[in-house]
């Protein structure tokens, strides 16, 4: 790369500290706010060693699409100035990620005909890497829990019930049914 006729080689970004993790949508889609990517960008300009370090001056956005194994990320700005160099650093990714998250499945196993008697929900999920998956249950006003298996004594009625399914690298995936129990 050249910039005002001065050849930059062996550039290398470093990012060192992310202070908050951004929210992920549904649609994959993530926003970084100023500030919170901290990196340092080592290179040589014209022979001489540089280093330039600091944090994301604008909003940096991105998208994860686990279907087609692909990441984008635009928008990421580092400015850099001191005495005696002004700069700025603008990355766009276009890549291809092979650790993916799971995805959250529920299936009811156990509905017995007995109102007193508990329903069994099981977390189907499954991990592309095959990694072990840890749950956590949500059911409304009813039930917080955790693991593969979710027992509820339900009257008739409507409920909706939740399952966050997570890999030992922090992907996960959620996902919620509307579950109508009909009992005697």
């Amino acid at each position: 790369m050249t910039v005002q006729s001065i050849s930059i080689e062996n550039a290398h970004l470093s990012v060192y500290q992310v202070d908050t993790q951004p929210a992920q949508m549904t649609s994959g889609a993530f926003t970084y706010t100023p500030g919170t990517i901290h990196a340092i960008m080592t290179a040589t300009a014209a022979g001489v060693p540089i280093m330039l370090m600091g944090a994301n001056s604008g909003t940096a956005t991105g998208l994860l699409s686990p279907g087609s194994d692909s990441l984008t990320f635009s928008g990421l700005t580092f400015d850099y100035s001191d005495s005696v160099i002004a700069a700025e650093l603008q990355v766009d990714i276009v890549g291809d990620y092979t650790e993916r998250g799971p995805t959250a499945v529920i299936v009811p196993v156990n509905v017995p005909i007995g109102c007193s008697d508990p329903v069994t929900f099981r977390a189907a999920s499954s991990d592309p890497d095959g990694q072990t998956l840890t749950h956590l249950w949500w059911v409304p006003g009813i039930s917080v829990d955790t693991g593969n298996t979710l027992d509820l004594v339900l009257a008739n009625g409507t409920y909706p019930i939740g399952l966050i399914s997570k890999d030992p690298n922090g992907h996960l995936d959620a996902t919620a049914i509307q579950y109508r129990r009909t009992c005697r």
